[in-house]
């Protein structure tokens, strides 16, 4: 549990700095809920994004990438978690990363980059919108760099990843949708990636 608890505090400081950050620039609140039919069709779109990344990642278990990429990141989720973690601790871990990680890059970050963008770079709003998704999610990707190269996959996925929920939260104007896609696909696969050794 102390390394769980590490993780939350961590995550935790990285959601109230978000939340500074959003409030010294006079961005939106972090933390609004979808409006009208984008507010359900988000929600909804987060649940199958997430569960096609589940389920695509148990079909790509039986490729070697696939195994090495998850004997690096095992050991790493162990010392985290715990040797002996159950659900409520891969919940905390996965609550914790979902919600810190989308108020910082979709939250605070890719707001405050689009509007610099439509201020000081381009005048067309559409340009702008690109442009901050883009750099939130080239910063977000630096937060998983591949520190051995067996982690390249893992870096590539959090870039395809990061574009995903930059443009889930623009559309939907709400962390709602990006924080449950991103808690689900955490959740789903810590537990499968300790669940099996031979699983990633």
């Amino acid at each position: 549990m102390p390394g769980v608890v590490r993780s939350v505090l961590f995550y935790g400081v990285m959601t109230i700095g978000a939340a500074f950050l959003a409030a010294f620039a006079r961005l939106p609140s972090l933390f609004t809920a979808p409006e009208g039919d984008r507010g359900v069709a988000s929600l909804a779109l987060a649940v199958l994004l997430s569960a096609l990344v589940v389920l695509g990642g148990r079909r790509l278990e039986g490729q070697v990438w696939y195994a090495r990429m998850g004997d690096v990141l095992r050991p790493v989720v162990r010392l985290l978690v715990g040797p002996r973690a159950g659900p409520p601790e891969l919940f905390l871990l996965a609550a914790s990363s979902g919600i810190g990680e989308e108020a910082l890059f979709r939250g605070a970050l890719q707001p405050w980059l689009i509007r610099i963008f439509e201020r000081y770079v381009v005048s067309s709003e559409a340009l702008a919108l690109a442009m901050g998704i883009s750099a939130a999610t080239l910063l977000f990707t630096a937060l998983h760099p591949p520190l051995h190269k067996d982690l390249r996959p893992w870096t590539i996925f959090a870039l395809v990843i990061g574009f995903a929920l930059g443009g889930l939260a623009a559309w939907s104007g709400s962390l709602a949708a990006p924080v449950l896609a991103h808690f689900l696909m955490n959740f789903f696969n810590l537990r499968r990636l300790l669940e099996d050794p031979s699983r990633c």
